[in-house]
């Protein structure tokens, strides 16, 4: 049964003046802290491990005005997951599809109304697909 095996614990990345690091698209980033969290998913047929110290932006969500405000900032351990699997450190664990697959698993066991996890699900199969292994 796919389930969370350990408390994420994450940490805002700050520069050397205190100010907190941002991706190239103004995200906020953030460090996975000990212990590293891990995921069993059923879908990947995989325990998932995010490392300590692995960045995250959580999730990549457009900052439209509309589209964020209705489906942004609602998930925060599934997106963790997903970028792990989408990014280089991974190892090609899984294919997109798969990685996508693994949000929509984990995102519904997190508690995301089915119309907004399909809303997310679908942002990354159409959108997504650039970032894959970066």
């Amino acid at each position: 049964m796919s389930k969370v095996i350990t408390a994420l614990n994450l940490q805002v990345m700050v520069g050397p003046n205190g100010v907190p690091l941002t991706n190239r698209d103004g995200r906020q980033l953030f460090t996975v802290q000990p212990p590293a969290f891990a995921y069993q998913s059923d879908v990947a047929a995989l325990l998932i491990v995010a490392p300590v110290g692995f960045i995250t932006d959580l999730e990549s969500c457009p900052r439209v005005p509309l589209v964020f405000d209705t489906v942004g900032d609602v998930i925060v351990w599934p997106a963790v997951v997903h970028d792990y699997l989408y990014s280089a450190k991974s190892n090609k664990m899984v294919t997109r599809a798969t990685a996508d697959a693994v949000l929509l698993e984990a995102m519904a066991l997190s508690g995301v109304p089915y119309w907004k996890r399909y809303a997310i699900y679908w942002g990354v199969r159409v959108g997504g697909g650039s970032h894959f292994g970066t």
